[in-house]
């Protein structure tokens, strides 16, 4: 898993100006539901106190990495990686991704 502490600019396509790749922060739960509400505008809204557990949880997995691209400090996308240790495929770890882009760049990631 990489380091916490590393954080990694990337160059954005559009204007040549860089986004930052990194693992997130308790603190990044709201700018990550303000996300996720562009996105999915007729999802009910969370309880804050189950979303803040289960964002505390999902942090602090084992089986997941997330990662957050913050663009002037902005959150403007997340990616989470799931690696499940399966009998599958002859013993080989699997993994998953599932992608959260900003609302002006909507897709979805799956590996």
């Amino acid at each position: 898993m990489p380091d916490a502490d590393v954080e990694r600019p990337l160059t954005a396509k559009d204007d040549s100006s860089e986004a930052t790749i990194r693992q997130p922060r308790q603190a990044d739960l709201p700018d990550l539901l303000e996300l996720f509400r562009h996105l999915s505008p007729e999802d009910p809204e969370p309880d804050p106190a189950r979303a803040a557990l289960a964002w505390s949880r999902l942090l602090g997995s084992d089986l997941a990495t997330v990662f957050v691209a913050e663009h002037r400090k902005r959150l403007v996308a997340s990616c989470t990686l799931v690696v499940l240790g399966l009998t599958r495929f002859g013993g080989h770890p699997e993994a998953f991704a599932r992608g959260a882009p900003d609302a002006q760049n909507p897709c979805s990631v799956y590996a």
